[in-house]
């Protein structure tokens, strides 16, 4: 499921507050044309109506190709400062993986199963590299 919310956010440049919508979640399934904005960069980035500001929002986001079975996940990196965000994974056989809660645990593979990253434009390079692994194996 696509997730959205509006929040209040203030700009780190003039100090102005308004509402912005943020993606915490895409499914290409629900909702294909977020994928063409966030690979134009149009997904979690705020705009300043007073002073022009803009830049990236600091908020997660979950994205997940329900048709083609993969996701990944970004994370904002200053998150990695803070214990409590580092708590929530654990290392397991050589990777880093997330620790999930009893709760989740009927979730499809592919959705427990995530890659991280921590930069908006690798998280668009891995998803172009899934595809055309996947492409290219389905080319065999």
């Amino acid at each position: 499921m696509s997730v959205c919310e509006h929040i209040e956010f203030q700009c780190p440049s003039c100090n102005s507050s308004q509402t912005v919508e943020i993606w915490r979640s895409i499914n290409t399934q629900e909702n294909p044309e977020l994928k063409k904005e966030l690979f134009e960069g149009r997904v979690n980035v705020f705009h300043c109506l007073e002073c022009d500001f803009e830049g990236s929002l600091p908020v997660d986001l979950l994205y997940h190709d329900v048709g083609n079975q993969f996701c990944v996940q970004f994370f904002p990196f200053e998150w990695v400062l803070d214990d409590k965000f580092i708590q929530r994974f654990r290392f397991q056989d050589g990777n880093v993986v997330f620790d999930l809660q009893k709760d989740i645990l009927n979730l499809p593979a592919y959705l427990q199963n995530f890659q991280i990253t921590f930069n908006m434009n690798e998280m668009i390079r891995y998803i172009i590299f899934l595809e055309k692994v996947l492409q290219a194996g389905k080319n065999r």
